[in-house]
């Protein structure tokens, strides 16, 4: 019998060796006679890591395009060019602010080291939250507010599996003096 697999009454010693072996204990699986798949009450699984990566790579992907996407109207779209001018901010912001959507989206998409990524996130959390602030200074119809509500949505769903996956805390905090050998 396979670790990870429910337990079977007949097996529970066997089963209770292998996975004391990787520091989980008998607690964390169902204890079920004739039936072997995967359930997890608790502790880390497979599947559950599985099912981690596969919600972080989603809303990233979708945060990268939502990104990518903002740029290309920036730089391109009338409607948020006006939108823009709109809001009082001038013409080098907006294009400035499509260069680092740009780059955000890309990175965000990359094997980057974790506080590079933290970041990353960081500057795509200011840019929406400023997004959701400026269509409230021009009273903006409720429908404006939906595409940048979407995309924090996004963005948190994303930060939050990133933590997961990347096993960073989101509440942990960095040592600047702290040196790893």
């Amino acid at each position: 019998m396979r670790c990870g697999f429910l337990i079977c009454q007949d097996s529970i010693k066997d089963s209770s060796v292998c996975h004391r072996s990787l520091g989980e204990t008998l607690t964390d699986y169902v204890v079920c006679p004739r039936i072997a798949y995967p359930i997890v009450i608790g502790g880390n699984h497979t599947m559950t890591k599985r099912t981690d990566k596969i919600i972080y790579l989603a809303s990233t992907v979708f945060v990268a395009l939502f990104s990518a996407l903002g740029a290309w109207g920036l730089l391109a779209l009338p409607f948020f060019i006006d939108t823009v001018n709109a809001m009082g901010y001038p013409r080098y912001f907006r294009i400035t602010l499509a260069v680092f959507k740009i780059l955000g989206g890309i990175v965000i998409l990359l094997p980057v080291p974790a506080r590079m990524k933290e970041w990353v996130y960081a500057g795509i959390g200011i840019n929406v939250i400023s997004a959701i602030i400026s269509f409230c200074a021009i009273q903006a119809p409720v429908s404006s507010f939906v595409s940048p509500v979407i995309a924090l949505l996004a963005l948190i769903i994303s930060y939050v599996y990133f933590c997961r996956t990347a096993q960073v805390s989101p509440l942990g905090t960095f040592d600047r003096h702290e040196r790893v050998q």
